[in-house]
C-alpha cells in the first residue's frame, strides 16, 4: 500500500471597513470570547503567565465569531492583537506587560 503524501492551502481575504469598531467580549468562567466589533482581530492565550508568543496558541477572530477553550478559563496571560497592538485579557495574569 502506496501512501502519498497531501498538502492543502487556502486564502482568505479580508478587508478591514472604514470605519473600524475594534470589540470584545471575554468571559473567563466560561472560557469565551466573542467578536463583537466590526473588524477581525488576533487572540493569543499563553500558556500560563510567562510564555512566549512562539508557543502559545494564536487565533484570529472574525466579526461575529465565538471562540471556546479551556485555556481561556485558566491561568493564562491572553491578548487581542489588532492594528499593530497588544490589548491584555482578562484577571488572571494582572501582573502582565507585554
Amino acid at each position: 500500500m502506496d501512501v502519498l503524501p497531501v498538502v492543502a492551502m487556502s486564502t482568505i481575504l479580508v478587508v478591514r471597513p472604514r470605519q473600524q469598531r475594534l470589540e470584545w467580549q471575554i468571559d473567563e468562567r466560561q472560557g469565551e470570547i466573542y467578536n463583537s466589533g466590526n473588524t477581525f482581530f488576533r487572540v493569543i492565550v499563553h500558556q500560563g503567565c510567562a510564555g512566549s508568543d512562539e508557543r502559545a496558541r494564536q487565533l484570529y477572530l472574525l466579526p461575529g465569531e465565538r471562540y471556546r477553550d479551556a485555556a481561556l478559563a485558566g491561568k493564562n496571560r491572553k491578548f487581542v492583537v489588532a492594528n499593530q497592538r497588544y490589548f491584555p485579557l482578562g484577571k488572571a495574569c494582572p501582573d502582565s506587560i507585554h
